[in-house]
Order: C-alpha cells, then structure tokens, then sequence
C-alpha cells in the first residue's frame, strides 16, 4: 500500500529528549473523512476490498513517559497527521469532504523507560506536543510526496481540487458535448485530444485555481452548515 522505499523520516531535540517520526504513506485512492459510510460491517464476516493506501507511523521519543502521556501522545500523533492531510487539501475517496486519514491508518509509539528524563504530557500547551505535531506533520507530507507525488504543486490545480465534488476531466468533457448547439458540432467540433490539451493548460491558471478554492471552500462550509 505505501512501499518502505518511500518512507520519511524527522526528527528533533529539545534539552533533554528527541522525538523521531518514521511514516509512510498514501492517500490518493483511499482517503477518507471521519464519519465517511462504511463499505462493510465486520459482524457480517464479508469485507468488501479496499483500495491501496495508508498512512503508518512509527513515533519514537527518547524520553520515558507516564502511561497518560503515552496514550496523550498518540492522539498528538493522530491530530499531527490529520493537520498535514488537510494542509494538502487532499480529498476523501468516500464522499466530497476533506480527509482526514485513510481507512487503513496505523500507528505505533515508543518510549525509552530507560530515560533519566521523565514526561507526564504530550499536549499541545507543551514542548513535547509542540515536536510530536512538528515531527509527524514533515514526516507525513513528505512521505505523501514521496510515495504518490501528493504536494502542494500538484494541488495547484483545478481538476485535483474538485475531483471531490465530482468534476473530472471526464465529466466537463461530457458538460462540454452536451452545451453544444448541433450547429457548434458540424462547423467546429473540438475532437477530446484537443479538448484534453487546452483543459491542461488552464488547470494550472493562478486565477482559476484561487477562483476554484474559495468555491471549494464555500462548499465545504455549506456542508458543515456554517452558511
């Protein structure tokens, strides 16, 4: 789903630990927002195929941990990732929302109980929270870029924006033969190559993608019921 020879690895050091994240990763087929429907229910004993794609991490901190900041900082860990999902905009497989993960995500942290240094919180009002969510967000971006060239360059583009809400090259093909008139057809018929080869250039217009963006994001709040 995400080959190890894509991975990324970050890592930092404050005064007395180090937090290292080491993740894979790729959502291009198989992102999904919390609350997506479901494809199955696990008590049916079928299980439909997923598509390819995951996003794991493994979250080493050379610093020995309380059992509540272990289990703290795997939610900082989760938070981070999700924050680096949404940063690239990338979009949920599964319905028209951002995505906030893939269906497949794993995670595992470990603590050095060896350590002199001892931490009790792994929050975001603390150094420790602050390199968890610094560490994972560099590591899952690039790892994303890495695996399946999800970056912000590629989402510099109009089709990757709203491919979520439905709008492909397919289906502004299809809206283009249906617009036009039988007359447009006989005397000036745009054959797909050509049609292909001006879409391509305008997908990647500075205005036209801040045009789409903030029709993306009036959608989205809409959907969230915030207009």
């Amino acid at each position: 789903a995400a080959s190890m020879e894509n991975a990324a690895i970050s890592t930092l050091s404050y005064e007395d630990f180090s937090v290292t994240a080491i993740t894979t990763a790729g959502v291009r087929s198989n992102g999904g927002r919390i609350g997506d429907p479901a494809s199955w229910h696990e008590k049916s004993g079928i299980s439909e195929p997923t598509k390819p794609g995951t996003i794991n991490i493994i979250l080493h901190i050379d610093a020995a941990l309380s059992p509540g900041a272990l289990a703290r900082a795997l939610v900082t860990c989760t938070e981070a990732k999700t924050a680096a999902i949404q940063e690239l905009l990338a979009p949920s497989r599964y319905s028209s929302g951002i995505a906030t993960g893939s269906g497949t995500d794993g995670t595992i942290l470990i603590a050095n109980p060896l350590s002199s240094t001892y931490l009790t919180n792994a929050g975001k009002h603390c150094k420790l929270g602050e390199y968890i969510g610094r560490t994972v967000k560099k590591a899952v971006k690039e790892a994303l870029d890495r695996q399946s060239g999800l970056n912000p360059a590629f989402q510099h583009n109009i089709l990757n924006r709203m491919d979520r809400f439905g709008i492909t090259e397919d289906s502004l093909w299809s809206t283009y033969l249906q617009k036009l008139s039988e007359k447009e057809k006989k005397l000036s018929p745009f054959v797909r190559a050509e049609f292909e080869d001006c879409l391509s250039r305008l997908c990647h217009n500075d205005t036209l993608v801040t045009y789409t963006s903030l029709y993306a994001h009036l959608m989205d709040q809409l959907d969230w019921g915030l207009l």
